[in-house]
Protein backbone atom coordinates (compact mmCIF):
# COMPACT_ATOMS: atom_id res chain seq x y z
CA UNK A 1 0.00 0.00 0.00
CA UNK A 2 2.78 2.34 0.71
CA UNK A 3 4.48 1.79 -1.73
CA UNK A 4 1.57 2.17 -4.36
CA UNK A 5 1.74 5.50 -2.77
CA UNK A 6 5.13 6.14 -2.82
CA UNK A 7 5.41 5.37 -6.33
CA UNK A 8 2.23 7.71 -7.20
CA UNK A 9 3.97 10.63 -5.12
CA UNK A 10 7.39 9.99 -7.40
CA UNK A 11 5.44 10.24 -10.64
CA UNK A 12 3.61 13.54 -9.15
CA UNK A 13 6.69 15.01 -8.63
CA UNK A 14 7.98 13.77 -12.19
CA UNK A 15 5.26 15.87 -13.50
CA UNK A 16 5.53 18.92 -11.82
CA UNK A 17 9.46 18.98 -12.91
CA UNK A 18 8.39 18.33 -16.34
CA UNK A 19 6.21 20.82 -15.85
CA UNK A 20 8.64 23.48 -14.08
CA UNK A 21 11.14 22.84 -17.26
CA UNK A 22 8.07 23.95 -19.75
CA UNK A 23 7.46 26.45 -18.06
CA UNK A 24 10.70 27.77 -17.75
CA UNK A 25 11.44 27.18 -21.44
CA UNK A 26 8.51 28.83 -22.80
CA UNK A 27 9.03 32.13 -20.00
CA UNK A 28 12.53 32.62 -22.09
CA UNK A 29 11.49 32.11 -25.67
CA UNK A 30 11.72 36.00 -25.94
CA UNK A 31 13.94 37.82 -28.96
CA UNK A 32 14.51 41.49 -28.95
CA UNK A 33 14.04 44.34 -31.75
CA UNK A 34 16.42 47.13 -31.36
CA UNK A 35 15.14 50.37 -33.33
CA UNK A 36 18.11 52.86 -34.63
CA UNK A 37 16.86 56.83 -35.35
CA UNK A 38 19.37 58.61 -36.74
CA UNK A 39 16.92 61.35 -37.95
CA UNK A 40 17.28 64.85 -35.99
CA UNK A 41 13.68 64.19 -34.29
CA UNK A 42 12.24 61.28 -32.58
CA UNK A 43 10.19 59.15 -34.96
CA UNK A 44 6.94 57.34 -33.71
CA UNK A 45 7.07 53.73 -35.01
CA UNK A 46 4.99 50.71 -34.12
CA UNK A 47 4.90 46.82 -34.07
CA UNK A 48 2.07 45.19 -35.82
CA UNK A 49 1.17 41.48 -35.44
CA UNK A 50 -2.24 40.30 -37.77
CA UNK A 51 -2.59 43.94 -38.36
CA UNK A 52 -2.93 44.57 -34.44
CA UNK A 53 -1.33 47.06 -33.38
CA UNK A 54 1.23 45.25 -30.41
CA UNK A 55 3.27 48.06 -29.51
CA UNK A 56 4.96 51.62 -30.06
CA UNK A 57 7.65 54.10 -29.04
CA UNK A 58 9.52 56.96 -30.56
CA UNK A 59 13.05 57.45 -31.07
CA UNK A 60 15.70 54.76 -30.50
CA UNK A 61 14.63 51.96 -28.54
CA UNK A 62 14.10 48.12 -27.92
CA UNK A 63 11.86 46.18 -26.92
CA UNK A 64 11.21 41.94 -27.01
CA UNK A 65 8.68 40.35 -28.37
CA UNK A 66 8.02 35.97 -28.92
CA UNK A 67 9.54 34.73 -31.67
CA UNK A 68 7.71 35.33 -35.03
CA UNK A 69 7.23 37.39 -37.95
CA UNK A 70 6.07 40.96 -37.58
CA UNK A 71 5.67 44.44 -39.28
CA UNK A 72 6.70 47.53 -38.64
CA UNK A 73 4.80 51.20 -39.73
CA UNK A 74 6.77 54.36 -39.26
CA UNK A 75 3.64 56.39 -40.09
CA UNK A 76 3.87 60.42 -41.82
CA UNK A 77 7.28 60.07 -43.39
CA UNK A 78 7.45 57.77 -46.17
CA UNK A 79 8.38 54.55 -45.48
CA UNK A 80 7.28 50.97 -46.90
CA UNK A 81 5.69 48.81 -44.02
CA UNK A 82 8.46 46.63 -43.06
CA UNK A 83 8.55 42.36 -42.11
CA UNK A 84 10.65 41.36 -39.41
CA UNK A 85 11.33 38.53 -37.85
CA UNK A 86 12.27 37.88 -33.86
CA UNK A 87 14.75 34.91 -33.08
CA UNK A 88 14.33 33.21 -29.51
CA UNK A 89 17.70 35.26 -27.69
CA UNK A 90 18.80 37.12 -30.69
CA UNK A 91 18.65 40.98 -31.12
CA UNK A 92 16.92 42.17 -34.28
CA UNK A 93 18.18 45.10 -35.67
CA UNK A 94 16.22 48.08 -37.86
CA UNK A 95 17.80 51.18 -38.93
CA UNK A 96 16.37 52.62 -41.06
CA UNK A 97 17.66 55.20 -43.85
CA UNK A 98 16.74 59.09 -43.25
CA UNK A 99 16.87 62.49 -44.38
CA UNK A 100 15.21 65.83 -42.91
CA UNK A 101 13.77 68.59 -44.70
CA UNK A 102 14.01 71.75 -42.50
CA UNK A 103 11.65 74.43 -44.02
CA UNK A 104 12.54 78.04 -43.10
CA UNK A 105 9.73 80.79 -43.29
CA UNK A 106 10.64 84.09 -43.01
CA UNK A 107 7.35 85.74 -43.63
CA UNK A 108 5.45 87.93 -40.68
CA UNK A 109 2.80 85.19 -40.29
CA UNK A 110 3.39 81.31 -39.84
CA UNK A 111 2.37 79.72 -42.95
CA UNK A 112 1.04 76.39 -43.35
CA UNK A 113 3.36 73.96 -45.24
CA UNK A 114 2.20 70.28 -46.28
CA UNK A 115 4.56 67.02 -47.52
CA UNK A 116 2.87 64.76 -50.20
CA UNK A 117 4.59 61.76 -51.91
CA UNK A 118 2.55 59.97 -54.98
CA UNK A 119 -0.60 62.34 -53.73
CA UNK A 120 -0.73 61.88 -50.49
CA UNK A 121 -0.37 63.72 -47.70
CA UNK A 122 2.33 63.13 -45.32
CA UNK A 123 2.72 65.76 -43.06
CA UNK A 124 2.32 69.49 -42.38
CA UNK A 125 3.51 72.10 -40.15
CA UNK A 126 3.44 75.92 -39.71
CA UNK A 127 6.30 78.28 -39.68
CA UNK A 128 10.01 77.70 -39.44
CA UNK A 129 10.45 73.69 -38.46
CA UNK A 130 12.01 70.48 -39.41
CA UNK A 131 10.94 66.89 -39.95
CA UNK A 132 12.60 63.82 -41.15
CA UNK A 133 11.65 61.63 -44.05
CA UNK A 134 12.44 58.30 -46.21
CA UNK A 135 15.03 58.98 -48.74
CA UNK A 136 13.12 60.03 -51.96
CA UNK A 137 11.48 62.87 -53.65
CA UNK A 138 8.64 64.51 -52.35
CA UNK A 139 6.31 67.43 -52.95
CA UNK A 140 5.88 70.90 -51.20
CA UNK A 141 3.08 72.73 -50.50
CA UNK A 142 2.29 76.02 -48.98
CA UNK A 143 -1.06 76.89 -49.38
CA UNK A 144 -3.80 80.32 -49.86
CA UNK A 145 -0.42 82.23 -50.70
CA UNK A 146 0.70 81.73 -54.15
CA UNK A 147 3.30 79.34 -53.95
CA UNK A 148 3.78 76.77 -56.68
CA UNK A 149 4.27 73.37 -55.31
CA UNK A 150 8.33 72.36 -55.13
CA UNK A 151 9.68 69.06 -55.54
CA UNK A 152 12.48 68.10 -53.04
CA UNK A 153 14.52 65.07 -52.34
CA UNK A 154 15.53 63.70 -49.35
CA UNK A 155 19.03 62.38 -48.56
CA UNK A 156 20.56 59.76 -45.89
CA UNK A 157 21.49 61.96 -43.02
CA UNK A 158 21.76 65.08 -45.11
CA UNK A 159 19.58 68.36 -44.44
CA UNK A 160 17.66 69.81 -47.49
CA UNK A 161 16.61 73.23 -46.53
CA UNK A 162 13.87 75.23 -48.42
CA UNK A 163 13.58 79.02 -47.27
CA UNK A 164 10.75 80.72 -49.81
CA UNK A 165 11.29 83.75 -50.45
CA UNK A 166 8.21 85.88 -49.27
CA UNK A 167 6.63 89.31 -48.80
CA UNK A 168 3.80 90.49 -46.42
CA UNK A 169 0.47 92.45 -47.50
CA UNK A 170 -0.71 94.86 -44.97
CA UNK A 171 -4.33 95.97 -45.24
CA UNK A 172 -5.52 98.55 -43.25
CA UNK A 173 -9.04 99.82 -42.89
CA UNK A 174 -10.31 102.70 -41.75
CA UNK A 175 -13.93 102.35 -41.79
CA UNK A 176 -16.65 102.34 -38.91
CA UNK A 177 -17.37 98.60 -39.85
CA UNK A 178 -15.13 95.50 -40.65
CA UNK A 179 -15.68 95.10 -44.53
CA UNK A 180 -14.57 91.70 -46.01
CA UNK A 181 -11.60 91.67 -48.53
CA UNK A 182 -10.16 88.99 -50.78
CA UNK A 183 -6.85 88.39 -52.61
CA UNK A 184 -7.00 86.43 -56.25
CA UNK A 185 -4.27 85.23 -58.50
CA UNK A 186 -5.10 84.08 -61.78
CA UNK A 187 -8.92 84.40 -61.25
CA UNK A 188 -8.46 82.02 -57.76
CA UNK A 189 -9.36 83.28 -54.06
CA UNK A 190 -6.28 82.43 -52.26
CA UNK A 191 -7.46 84.46 -48.92
CA UNK A 192 -9.82 86.39 -47.42
CA UNK A 193 -10.38 88.38 -43.92
CA UNK A 194 -11.69 91.48 -42.17
CA UNK A 195 -11.42 94.99 -41.06
CA UNK A 196 -7.06 95.48 -40.73
CA UNK A 197 -4.98 92.41 -41.26
CA UNK A 198 -1.84 91.68 -42.69
CA UNK A 199 -1.21 88.16 -44.85
CA UNK A 200 2.41 86.60 -46.21
CA UNK A 201 2.69 85.79 -49.83
CA UNK A 202 4.48 84.78 -52.30
CA UNK A 203 6.62 87.67 -54.70
CA UNK A 204 4.10 88.58 -57.18
CA UNK A 205 1.09 90.56 -58.79
CA UNK A 206 -2.22 89.88 -57.30
CA UNK A 207 -5.56 91.02 -57.47
CA UNK A 208 -7.37 92.94 -54.68
CA UNK A 209 -11.68 92.79 -53.90
CA UNK A 210 -13.02 94.87 -51.67
CA UNK A 211 -16.89 93.40 -50.82
CA UNK A 212 -18.55 97.10 -50.12
CA UNK A 213 -19.87 99.49 -52.62
CA UNK A 214 -18.00 101.78 -54.09
CA UNK A 215 -14.99 99.67 -54.37
CA UNK A 216 -12.89 98.57 -57.81
CA UNK A 217 -10.81 95.95 -57.91
CA UNK A 218 -7.33 96.62 -58.09
CA UNK A 219 -3.75 94.92 -58.13
CA UNK A 220 -0.54 94.92 -55.72
CA UNK A 221 2.54 93.52 -55.82
CA UNK A 222 4.40 91.54 -53.37
CA UNK A 223 7.97 92.03 -52.71
CA UNK A 224 10.55 89.70 -51.70
CA UNK A 225 11.26 91.07 -47.78
CA UNK A 226 8.98 93.79 -48.08
CA UNK A 227 5.57 95.16 -46.80
CA UNK A 228 3.32 96.24 -48.93
CA UNK A 229 0.78 98.42 -47.43
CA UNK A 230 -3.05 99.27 -48.81
CA UNK A 231 -4.88 101.95 -46.89
CA UNK A 232 -9.00 101.95 -47.22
Amino acid sequence: MFNGIKKDSNLVSIFIFLGCLLLSSMAFAAGTLKFVWNGQDEAKWEVYSDSKRLYYNYGTGQHDFAPGTYTLKIPGRGYSDTTFNIVDRKITTIAPEVGTLKFIWNGQDEAKWEVYSDGKRLHYNYGTEQNDFALGTYTLKIPGRGYSDTTFTIVDRKITTIAPEVGTLKFVWNGQHEVKWEVYSDGKRLYYNYGTEQHDFAPGTYALKISNKGYSDGTFTIFSGQITKITR
